[in-house]
C-alpha cells in the first residue's frame, strides 16, 4: 500500500492535513513520527496520521523529538521549556503504548537519532512547519529516507496549504480563509486512537533519553548550548501548564479580552498562550473551538488575534521561503527604506547595550528587560519596540538582524511564524505607507516609546517586567572574566551582585600596571574571542571601544609576519577595561581577601583574615585557581578532591619600558631559550609610545626560578630579553610572578558542582586556561545556578543575605 492510499483512507479533518513531500520507493521497516513543535498527545493530528499509518502499513510506530540541529538560538531557556513538554509527551505515549525516542544534541558530522531512524522508514511523516530553518532540515532528513515523506499541519485550524492565493493585507487574508474558519469552529475534533503495532527497544536509536527519570536541569547543563540564557521558572512548558492557563483564561480573562489586551501592565488582560502554541503543546483547533462558544466582544477579538493574524503569518511564511528577510517586504517599504538608508543615525546602539536594556529609553528597556528576565514580551509593547530598532541600527539589514536575533533569543515564543510577521511588521509588513515622510523610516508607520510611555503606568510595568521581587543571592569568589561574567549573567537575570576583589582595581590575570607614563598588559596578552557563543558579543564590545583589533607583526620560527591568521583583540585602553565593562552597573569592592567559607543553615557566609563576615547568600560559586578553590571548599567542609589533579605552569614575567629601538617585529613568539612570549606594548591599540614591552619566560624556566626573589630574577630576564632584542637593556624593570599562569592540565569539564552543598567551581582552568574558557566556564556557573528552580523562584523577604558577592581568593 502507498501513502498516497493511506492518506486518502483517513477521515476528512485529517486527510486535508497532509501533504506529500517525497516518495523513493517502498524501503524500510517502521513509521517514524517526527515531532518537534506539535508537542501534545490531545488534537494531535501529525500523531492521529502516523498512528492511522502504522496500523495500514502494519509496521512498528516510533516518535522522534530530538536536538541533532544546531540552532541559532539553542539555549537553556528554549530547551529546558521543550524537554518540559517532552517529558510529558513521553510518558503520555507510553501509557498508550507507543513508544517515542528523544535525544541529544550531536557532534558536528556525528550521526543523529533522526538520522538513524530516517534510514529505516517506510513512511516519515513531520510536521508542515514553514519557518526557517525546518524547511531545509526537513528536505536534507527527507533525502536519507528510503520510502515516502508527507508533512502535517499541525498548527492552523484552517490548514495553509487549503488557502487560496498570497495575500499582502489581514482583511485580505480573512475573506479568504473565514469561509474554511466558519466550517470548522462548531465542529468538535473527533476522537481518535492512537493504536499502532508497538516499536521494539531496538528499534529507537542510540542514547534515546528516559526524561522522567533524567534531570533536566543536569541534562541541559552538559550541553553544548547558550547558558547565559536562563529558563523562566514561572512559566513551565508542557501540555498541563498549557491547559491550566487555558481554562484559567478562559474562565476569568477571554469575556474581557477586548478591553484589556492592549495593557501591558495587565498580565491577567492576555491569556500567556504564544509559547504553548508555539511549541504545539495546546491545541489551537480546541482554543478557537472554545473561545468561539464563549463568543461575545472578548471571544470575537481573541478569534481575530487567533485566527487572522496567527494564521496569515504561518500562511506567509509558507508562501514566502527567505521570510525573515528584508526581501519580503512590500514595495513600498522597502523603496522607503532605501530611499533613508544613509540617513544620520546618532542614537545607533550596540547589540550587547540593546540586549542587556541598556538604551536610556526607560520603556524600551522595561520591555527589553520582559524579554531578559521574563522570556516573554506583551504583544501590543513588542510592536513599539521592534519600531524603535530601526532608529538604532546602522541600516535596515542591521535592524532585521536586531529584530529577529533578539526577540528569537529571549522570547519563549521566538521563532515563530506569529514572531515573523510580527516583527516584519515593523519595518511595513501587512501594513500600507503613511505620509508625511520622515527620517530613517519614511514612510513606514510611526510608533515611538514616547507617546507609549504616555499611556501606561511605567511604574507598574516596571514591576511586570521585572518579575519576582526578590530572588536568590550567590557568593562568587573570584572576580576575574569567568566571576565577573558569571556574576554579570546573574545580574542581567534580575539576581542582586556585590563583587568584592582583593585587588585594588579590575582584571585578575587580565590586569594592566600603570606607571609614570607607562603602561604594560602583563597579565592577559591577547583575546582571542573565538567561538559562536562569543561571536556577537566581540563585535558589540568592539563597536562600543571596549576592545579593538591588533594587528602586530609576529616573529616566529624565524620570520615575520605581518598581522594575525585570526583576528587578535585588546582592551581599551587596557586589557583591564574587558573586566571592567562585563563589571559595570554591578556593585563592586576592592580590597577583600576572603579567607575562610562556612555552610549556615541560610547559605553561605565568607569571612576575611580577621574573622569579620565579608557576606551572606543562598549559593557558592568558586572562580579562582584550583588550588586556591580546594583550599576554600575544604574550609568550608566541602569535597575538593576532583580539584587536585587540576596542574599549572608559573610564569614570571618583565616589564621593561625606554626601549626606543625597533627590532623589526611587535610579538615574538619563543625568540630565545627561556622566552616563550614578548610583545611591545606600543603596537596595541589605545597606546602611548613609551618604548614598554612586557615578557613572559617559558614554563619550565619560571619554575627553575619559581621561589627565587625578583631582585635575582629581573636581570637574568632582562639579559635574555636583550638577546631578543638585539639591543642592550641597561635600564631595570620590573618582574611579576603568576603561580597560576597557564593551565597544563585542566579539569576536562565547565564546572565542578556539588549539589549536595549547592556550591559551583569555575574558571578558565576547567576547560583548558583560554580566555574563551574562562567566558565559557563562567556562563556554565551561572547557568547552573540559572537552571535551579530553588534559586530563582521568590524568596521570603525576611533575613535577606547581602545579596551577590563576587570576592577574590587569597
Amino acid at each position: 500500500m502507498s501513502l498516497e492510499e493511506v492518506i486518502h483512507r483517513l477521515p476528512g479533518h485529517l486527510r486535508e492535513r497532509v501533504h506529500p513531500l517525497s516518495d523513493r520507493g517502498r524501503g524500510g521497516d517502521l513509521v517514524v513520527c517526527w515531532l518537534h513543535h506539535a508537542n501534545r498527545t490531545e488534537e494531535n493530528p501529525l500523531l492521529e496520521v502516523a498512528a492511522a499509518a502504522a496500523r495500514e502499513l502494519r509496521l512498528p510506530l516510533v516518535v522522534h523529538a530530538g536536538f541533532g540541529g544546531r540552532h541559532p538560538h539553542a539555549n537553556d531557556r528554549h530547551t529546558t521549556f521543550m524537554l518540559e513538554g517532552l517529558r510529558e509527551t513521553q510518558a503520555s505515549l507510553a501509557s498508550l503504548g507507543v513508544r517515542m525516542s528523544v535525544t541529544p544534541p550531536t557532534t558536528p558530522g556525528a550521526g543523529s537519532g533522526l538520522r538513524h531512524l530516517a534510514r529505516r522508514a517506510r513512511v516519515l511523516l513531520a510536521e508542515d512547519q514553514p519557518v526557517r530553518p525546518w524547511p531545509r532540515w526537513t528536505a536534507s532528513i527527507a533525502a536519507v529516507v528510503p520510502g515516502e515523506v508527507a508533512l502535517v499541519d499541525t498548527a492552523c485550524v484552517a490548514p495553509a496549504r487549503l488557502i487560496d492565493g498570497v495575500h499582502d493585507r489581514a482583511f485580505r487574508f480573512r475573506k479568504a480563509a473565514e469561509p474554511a474558519w466558519k466550517a470548522r469552529l462548531d465542529r468538535d475534533w473527533p476522537a481518535a486512537s492512537l493504536d499502532a503495532p508497538m516499536a521494539g527497544e531496538d528499534d529507537l536509536p542510540p542514547g534515546t533519553l528516559d526524561l522522567d527519570s533524567s534531570d533536566l536541569g543536569e541534562l541541559v547543563g552538559s550541553w553544548d548550548l547558550d547558558h547565559g540564557v536562563g529558563p523562566v521558572p514561572d512559566l513551565p512548558g508542557g501540555m498541563i501548564a498549557a491547559d491550566e492557563r487555558w481554562k484559567a483564561f478562559r474562565a476569568d480573562g477571554l469575556r474581557r479580552y477586548h478591553r484589556r489586551r492592549n495593557d501591558a501592565t495587565d498580565e491577567d488582560g492576555v491569556s500567556g498562550l504564544s509559547p504553548y502554541l508555539h511549541h504545539g503543546m495546546i491545541s489551537p483547533m480546541r482554543i478557537a473551538r472554545e473561545a468561539h462558544r464563549v463568543g461575545g466582544e472578548g471571544g470575537g477579538k481573541f478569534l481575530d488575534e487567533l485566527l487572522v493574524w496567527r494564521e496569515l503569518s504561518h500562511h506567509f511564511c509558507l508562501h514566502h521561503p527567505r521570510h525573515d528577510s528584508l526581501g519580503v517586504l512590500p514595495d513600498w517599504a522597502r523603496r522607503a527604506l532605501e530611499r533613508h538608508r544613509r540617513d544620520d543615525r546618532p542614537g545607533r546602539r550596540s547589540w550587547e547595550r540593546l540586549a542587556r536594556g541598556d538604551t536610556r529609553d526607560a520603556l524600551w528597556d522595561l520591555a527589553q528587560t520582559s524579554l531578559r528576565v521574563r522570556g516573554r514580551l506583551h504583544n501590543n509593547l513588542r510592536m513599539t519596540w521592534g519600531k524603535m530598532l530601526l532608529e538604532w541600527t546602522a541600516s535596515p539589514e542591521e535592524a532585521v538582524d536586531r529584530l529577529f536575533d533578539l526577540n528569537d533569543r529571549f522570547a519563549l515564543d521566538g521563532s515563530d511564524a506569529n514572531s515573523v510577521a510580527g516583527l516584519l511588521w515593523c519595518l511595513g509588513l501587512f501594513d500600507r505607507a503613511f505620509e508625511p515622510e520622515r527620517p530613517i523610516a519614511g514612510t513606514i508607520r510611526a510608533r515611538t516609546s514616547t507617546d507609549h510611555a504616555a499611556r501606561i503606568d511605567l511604574d507598574r510595568y516596571a514591576r511586570v517586567a521585572r518579575g519576582a521581587d526578590r530572588l536568590g543571592s550567590a557568593l562568587v569568589v573570584g572576580a576575574g572574566i569567568a566571576g565577573s561574567y558569571a556574576a554579570r549573567i546573574l545580574h542581567d537575570h534580575g539576581h542582586a551582585v556585590t563583587l568584592l576583589d582583593k585587588s585594588r582595581g579590575p582584571g585578575g590575570r587580565s590586569s594592566s600596571r600603570r606607571g609614570d607614563g607607562t603602561r604594560h598588559d602583563h597579565g592577559c596578552q591577547v583575546l582571542r574571542l573565538r567561538g559562536h557563543a562569543l561571536e556577537r558579543l566581540a563585535r558589540s564590545w568592539e563597536e562600543d571601544g571596549v576592545i579593538a583589533r591588533w594587528n602586530p607583526r609576529i616573529l616566529q620560527d624565524g620570520s615575520v609576519r605581518p598581522r594575525p591568521v585570526d583576528p587578535w583583540f585588546v582592551g581599551i585602553p587596557g586589557m583591564n577595561e574587558l573586566v571592567r565593562h562585563l563589571q559595570r552597573d554591578l556593585r563592586v569592592d576592592f580590597g577583600h581577601r576572603v579567607d575562610r567559607l562556612e555552610r549556615t543553615s541560610d547559605g553561605w557566609a565568607a569571612f576575611d583574615e580577621a574573622g569579620g563576615t565579608i557576606g551572606k547568600a543562598d549559593r557558592l560559586v568558586l572562580a579562582v585557581p584550583a588550588a586556591q578553590a580546594a583550599t576554600l571548599l575544604r574550609s568550608g567542609g566541602v569535597d575538593a578532591a576532583p580539584l587536585d589533579g587540576v596542574r599549572f605552569d608559573p610564569t614570571w614575567t618583565l616589564l621593561l619600558d625606554g626601549i626606543d629601538s625597533d627590532p623589526g617585529f611587535d610579538v615574538a613568539v619563543d625568540p630565545v631559550p627561556g622566552i616563550r612570549w614578548m610583545a611591545r606594548e606600543a603596537s596595541r591599540p589605545g597606546r602611548a609610545d613609551a618604548g614598554c614591552w612586557t615578557v613572559n619566560a617559558t614554563p619550565a624556566w619560571s619554575m627553575e626560578h619559581l621561589e627565587e626573589d625578583p631582585t635575582v630574577v629581573e636581570p637574568r630576564l632582562r639579559t635574555l630579553a636583550a638577546e631578543a632584542l638585539g639591543v642592550a637593556v641597561d635600564r631595570p624593570g620590573t618582574v611579576h610572578r603568576w603561580r597560576y599562569a597557564l593551565t597544563s592540565e585542566p579539569l576536562g569539564a565547565p564546572t565542578y558542582v556539588d549539589a549536595k552543598h549547592q556550591v559551583v567551581v569555575c574558571g578558565d582552568w576547567c576547560l583548558g586556561g583560554r580566555v574563551e574558557h574562562a567566558f565559557e566556564s563562567g556562563a556554565a556557573a551561572a547557568g547552573h545556578l540559572l537552571r535551579d528552580a530553588s534559586f530563582t523562584s521568590p524568596k521570603p523577604s525576611h533575613d535577606e543575605p547581602d545579596g551577590l558577592f563576587a570576592v577574590n581568593a587569597p
